[in-house]
């Protein structure tokens, strides 16, 4: 495992120093070159744009913050802010990715600051890991605990947060002292089976009388072509544990590996819930082998079905090979798959034999990481279109939403809105909820729309629409788009007069040449967004859209977090690109640098 770097300044100063926070008064517009004196070079309007339509209409006075590495050791990105008013005070997780310490994902850290006097300053970062802990048996908080998402403020001191994204292990910790220690539990997994990756924050149901906390609703997404195998049998579930060599010669093929009959001789077992990159192994060719013993299930057509393969992948099973995945791996990374057996397989013993091959980034990884099974292909009364737009990868997450009524220790009702799922085409990812003045619930949504199913940049080309509950979640309006593509991470919050203001990142720089934003000297732009509902979520001004900040360079916007401060302003995070260096015009993720902020934005629209 990866070792974390210390942070500094030491734990006494605060972040208000050259090199831990730069603090910038105004919106930011950096020139694509990428200054190395941002404060000499950067443009300061003093001001967040309101727009109508393409033009200008207001601008409006704003106080901007930038929290950047100054040792150039890592990129931080998705932050999350919290306000806890029993004692004034802000809590900020942002995440940190160390770049040149170690050579895999697992250096990515989480951390914590806070603020007594909103936002104007900041006390010293913190691991979340230094004021982790676990449960017995296990006695120590583990050596990794990846990204932390969905940060939430139940009341009372009481706050929730998820670890694990991208990693295979997820748990979910509780505080009860205001952020200062957690204690750790596994995150839930969905009701079938499947990880729950969550993103946006818990929306805490409250009694509007005594002000008691009834009920917590989550959203998140799991492995989708569970839609499409719903109720299949399970055949075969194939272990954790697989016989495993690498091949830096890439003499598999050649040698005939996939023929093999025995693999005693292989070099070392490996686990299939977590990438070989996590296991000390590096990327580029490697095999994994098993062998099985299946069941009399006489000719019924058979699917291998598995949960996640982060590369290129050729399968074979008794040395014939009987399928592949070959799409790009910013689409296969984390979405499941599956091969069909047409004409099953007879019962006894077998053997699988899989080639991957990844060649990543030094801060990738590469590998098996969710189970594979064996069940029976529930094809039969399905019409054949809807099953192949059901496994495709495109529309393969299922997003669900859960109600929880003891604090999120346990989550026994999770529903699968039919309109977030799969209706009109549309396939949500990530939402965002709020309940609006009148008690409706509101989603923000990630979604995919059927235009742009099958573009392999997934990000970029995902949109922004809601759906409203008038039932307490458990009925979803049909879903609204707002933007169709290049615009996500929405945050809402409920304003004291009843307006809703949802902010989002745009993210429009690396699309195709016909949707792609460029400034005049070529390089991609990227910007921060608000817009307004006066109406409980019906509708939106997205005429009147505010511009938060924008910039040029190679990199993206990961998320925004918006809480409502006690004067009435609102503060804005969000990952920015500010310090991203181009060296050449690059419009695709293959020419990003990797170099991320947190800036923070305080505002009143």
């Amino acid at each position: 495992m990866g070792k974390e770097p210390p942070l500094r300044p030491p734990a006494a100063e605060t972040m208000r120093r050259p090199g831990a926070l730069q603090t910038l008064k105004g919106l930011l517009v950096i020139p694509p070159k990428g200054p190395a004196d941002l404060e000499a070079d950067a443009k300061v309007l003093n001001k967040v744009l309101q727009m109508e339509g393409d033009d200008v209409a207001r601008e409006l006075p704003a106080e901007h913050q930038l929290i950047t590495d100054a040792w150039n050791e890592g990129d931080l990105y998705a932050p999350y802010l919290v306000y806890m008013p029993e004692k004034d005070r802000l809590l900020l997780l942002y995440n940190i990715y160390f770049r040149g310490w170690g050579s895999h994902i697992h250096e990515t850290a989480a951390v914590l600051s806070s603020s007594d006097d909103h936002g104007e300053t900041w006390s010293c970062p913190h691991y979340l890991k230094d004021r982790w802990s676990c449960p017995e048996p296990a006695p120590s908080a583990p050596a990794y605990l990846g990204n932390a998402t969905a940060l939430s403020y139940l009341g009372d001191g009481n706050l929730v947060l998820d670890t694990g994204e991208f990693a295979s292990e997820q748990s979910r910790g509780f505080s009860s002292d205001f952020g200062e220690t957690w204690r750790s539990a596994p995150l839930p997994k969905s009701s079938h089976g499947f990880p729950w990756h969550s993103w946006d924050p818990l929306l805490a149901d409250r009694d509007p009388v005594s002000g008691e906390l009834k009920r917590l609703c989550d959203t998140g997404y799991s492995g989708g072509m569970e839609r499409a195998f719903a109720g299949a049998e399970r055949v075969f579930v194939f272990p954790d544990e697989w016989h495993w060599r690498h091949d830096p010669e890439n003499r598999g093929f050649m040698d005939h590996w996939y023929k093999e009959g025995s693999f005693e001789t292989w070099p070392r077992m490996i686990r299939i819930d977590k990438p070989w990159t996590e296991q000390g192994e590096p990327d580029g060719v490697a095999w994994y082998a098993s062998r099985f013993d299946m069941p009399e299930t006489g000719s019924a057509p058979l699917v291998i079905l598995f949960g996640a393969v982060d590369g290129d992948c050729d399968v074979f099973i008794d040395g014939a090979k009987v399928g592949e995945q070959k799409e790009p791996d910013s689409v296969t990374w984390n979405s499941p798959f599956h091969i069909s057996l047409d004409g099953g397989l007879p019962a006894g013993g077998h053997r699988m034999v899989i080639r991957m091959e990844k060649r990543c980034e030094p801060d990738w990884n590469a590998g098996i990481y969710l189970p594979v099974w064996i069940v029976r292909d529930p094809d039969a009364g399905l019409p054949a279109q809807e099953m192949s737009l059901l496994k495709s990868h495109h529309t393969s997450m299922r997003s669900c939403v859960r109600f929880s009524y003891d604090s999120g220790r346990t989550w026994p009702e999770e529903l699968e809105p039919p309109s977030w799922n799969g209706d009109g085409g549309v396939a949500v990812s990530e939402v965002a909820l709020c309940r609006a003045a009148n008690g409706t619930m509101i989603a923000g949504c990630r979604f995919r729309g059927p235009k742009y199913q099958n573009n392999a940049v997934f990000d970029q080309y995902s949109g922004l629409g809601v759906s409203r509950s008038r039932d307490n979640g458990y009925t979803w309006s049909k879903f609204e788009p707002l933007y169709d593509f290049g615009r996500m991470h929405p945050s809402l919050v409920l304003m004291p007069n009843g307006d809703i203001v949802m902010t989002y990142v745009v993210r429009l720089g690396w699309l195709s040449k016909e949707d792609r934003l460029l400034d005049k000297d070529g390089y991609p732009r990227w910007s921060i967004e608000a817009v307004v509902s006066r109406d409980n979520g019906e509708s939106w001004d997205l005429s009147h859209k505010y511009i938060l900040a924008k910039w040029s360079g190679n990199n993206i916007a990961t998320s925004t977090s918006t809480v409502l401060l006690p004067d009435g302003s609102l503060l804005t995070a969000f990952s920015s690109g500010y310090l991203s260096r181009p060296q050449h015009k690059g419009t695709g993720p293959e020419s990003d640098p990797q170099k991320q902020e947190v800036c923070l934005v305080r505002w009143r629209p």
